[in-house]
């Protein structure tokens, strides 16, 4: 098991179009090859630093609260330090580690993304961070973007985890997400993350193209002091969360109150 010293890429990192093992330590011979993927993922941050995408290619912005999960198995001689990998289309997003979190681990991230048009899936996967070896993968789910999102609710999930003991009996984790959509051609800023860096997604050097998204309803304006009002009832919460979330309720403080409650204390 890993300590909470180890040297380790910050667990907030996001990144967008790299392999599954991208900066995993393995064994020494990916020695060269761990430090040419840093070398090309700062080059790509530093060239897309001011990135703007545009939202007729985005369906809109979905805020993910990574809570916590219930595992059946510890596996290891000691307590597990586990951490969550979401993979959204070409975009990935991990929290940080939960040291000594063994089979009850808790996270309570915050995550925002631009959800592609077409893209209806996430990937959840549960490592094991490890001293001396790779990290070890102990459970994994797909699940399905619940479509009353789209309408403007919150929702809770507790998702089944697949792993060594079987399918769906590793466990569950509970996910939270909610939505905002966007106006299709207007120009929009990457979503800010706390001590997080993005990078556009590419195949084979070409931007990703989707088709473009239905008209969604017009854009609320939320005021600043509706969102300081709301910050003062839930001071550990983002602003950009608050307002993403206030947004998602179309305006109406209740409704955005309730959703911070649930994703707050779930």
């Amino acid at each position: 098991m890993a300590s909470a010293t180890k040297s380790k890429y910050s667990r907030d990192q996001v990144m967008l179009n790299m392999p599954a093992d991208f900066l995993r330590i393995g064994d020494s011979s990916n020695e060269k090859q761990i430090n040419l993927d840093q070398e090309t993922a700062l080059a790509l941050q530093h060239q897309y630093a001011n990135y703007n995408v545009f939202s007729n290619n985005i369906k809109g912005r979905l805020v993910i609260t990574v809570n916590e999960a219930k595992l059946v198995k510890n596996y290891g001689v000691t307590r597990m330090d586990p951490y969550v990998r979401l993979r959204i289309g070409h975009q990935i997003y991990e929290t940080r580690t939960c040291y000594r979190g063994g089979k009850n681990p808790q996270w309570n991230r915050i995550f925002l993304c631009f959800l592609p048009n077409g893209v209806n899936r996430m990937a959840i996967e549960i490592y094991d961070e490890c001293a001396f070896t790779q990290d070890e993968k102990v459970a994994w789910a797909e699940h399905t973007i619940p479509p009353q999102i789209f309408d403007g609710e919150t929702v809770e999930s507790w998702i089944t985890l697949n792993g060594k003991q079987g399918d769906g009996k590793e466990g569950t984790i509970c996910i939270i997400l909610s939505f905002t959509p966007l106006v299709p051609g207007t120009a929009i800023s990457q979503p800010h993350q706390t001590g997080a860096q993005i990078i556009p997604a590419t195949v084979g050097g070409q931007p990703i193209t989707v088709s473009p998204a239905p008209p969604p309803q017009p854009q609320v304006i939320i005021k600043e002091e509706e969102v300081n009002q709301i910050q003062e009832m839930f001071p550990n919460i983002d602003q950009e969360v608050i307002r993403t979330v206030l947004e998602s309720s179309r305006g109406n403080k209740e409704r955005a109150i309730n959703n911070l409650i649930q994703m707050s204390s779930s």
